[in-house]
């Protein structure tokens, strides 16, 4: 198993990747795939903290960091979260997820920033040092909290005394007629590859 960072090269592979591992898993059209589209175009998307995970060639999973921002009271402290984790739903449960959130962990913290606060399952994520984020006095846009409304702290002590207001910064409008258009569009260039690759 390798992982990488991502580069412009794999942006079809993850968003076919992200739709078959959300459309497996929910049984339903999703728009997860074309988030990750539109999204990566933003200026909070960050191209060094965006990885893949490969088997023999092969990409399983997928992992990114997005810059998002802690309010507290008149100040604005840089921080991350994740958006999002996909695994491959033949090689799900086989720890792809826990190399790649490490792997992200680390190389934020080498870059210097100093937690993570992210929406998720809280019995997935308290393995990796995820706390409910009214531990840290953190709560979201709307001042709400909740289970899976969680924060971490890759340098300990970063956030004492930080206590405010989450808000991300990669939260765009969707159309549901944007979502079609581009779903037929990523399904034609993957077809389309396929097809040059059987006839050389």
């Amino acid at each position: 198993m390798i992982i990488r960072q991502a580069t412009p090269n794999d942006n079809t592979r993850i968003e076919w990747l992200t739709r078959e591992a959300f459309w497996n898993h929910m049984n339903v059209a999703c728009d997860e795939h074309y988030i990750i589209h539109k999204t990566r175009k933003l200026p909070c998307f960050n191209k060094n903290l965006a990885f893949i995970a490969e088997e023999e060639g092969k990409l399983v999973g997928y992992i990114a960091l997005y810059d998002a921002e802690l309010k507290h009271h008149n100040e604005t402290h840089k921080i991350l979260t994740i958006c999002p984790i996909v695994v491959h739903p033949f090689y799900q449960q086989k720890g792809i997820g826990t190399m790649l959130i490490k792997k992200a962990h680390k190389e934020a913290k080498e870059m210097g920033y100093g937690a993570v606060v992210i929406f998720g399952d809280p019995d997935y994520y308290k393995r990796f040092g995820y706390v409910n984020a009214k531990h840290h006095g953190i709560t979201t846009v709307q001042g709400d909290n909740f289970d899976e409304f969680l924060s971490k702290e890759l340098v300990r002590g970063f956030l004492k005394g930080k206590d405010g207001m989450f808000k991300e910064l990669h939260k765009i409008p969707l159309s549901k007629d944007e979502i079609v258009k581009y779903d037929n569009q990523l399904l034609s260039n993957i077809f389309f590859k396929k097809d040059q690759k059987e006839t050389k």
